[in-house]
């Protein structure tokens, strides 16, 4: 069956480039960003902080404190380590300059205990970039980190706009692409027998 070759590349621009713009505010949102395992200390943790942006603090039943230094680098389930904290400090973070929506994804089980920290790189300025830090606790034990930095302000929206761009590029070279392969030959044909 032939089709106009034309709307199918009108149809895969717009469709693709929708898609690409929906990926980026979606990105923008943290998405896709998922939980990461940290494991669990030697004992049974009872409550949850932070020390700096990648180091939570855990507290178990007998006040014995626990860190994971760097908790986002590879070998996460081993990276507990028992500290001179004598108590939890406070659970307490400056909001960025400008902090726009974001989506944190639900854990698979029962949430005993959460903190959230945001570090401000260039605090102040409207090019900064925060990054956000959530730790649970679970009522396994077990510590979960959860990460992504994202977009303020007009950024955000250059993004979007790059990416529905690319969206757009993508969609007319796949427009193309089926385009030629979809057209009926017959159409190319030229007729050399009338003069």
């Amino acid at each position: 069956m032939y089709r106009r070759p034309g709307l199918i590349t009108i149809i895969l621009v717009i469709s693709v480039a929708f898609l690409g713009g929906l990926y980026a505010y979606l990105s923008n949102l943290g998405w896709f960003e998922p939980w990461k395992p940290l494991g669990k200390p030697l004992e049974k943790p009872i409550k949850i902080s932070f020390y700096e942006e990648n180091s939570p603090l855990v507290q178990t039943i007998d006040g014995t404190i626990y860190t994971c230094l760097n908790s986002l680098s590879a070998n996460q389930k081993d990276c507990w380590i028992k500290t001179e904290f004598l108590e939890l400090p406070k659970k307490e973070s400056s909001p960025c300059y400008t902090v726009d929506p974001f989506d944190v994804p639900k854990l698979p089980e029962k949430v005993i205990d959460m903190v959230e920290f945001e570090s401000c790189p260039n605090r102040g300025l409207m090019f900064s970039t925060p990054r956000q830090h959530n730790f649970a606790l679970l009522e396994d034990g077990s510590v979960w980190a959860w990460e992504y930095s994202h977009r303020v302000g007009g950024f955000a929206f250059f993004d979007i706009f790059i990416y529905t761009i690319m969206g757009a590029v993508l969609g007319l070279i796949l427009g193309g692409v089926i385009t030629t392969i979809t057209v009926d030959p017959k159409l190319h044909k030229v007729d050399t027998t009338q003069k």
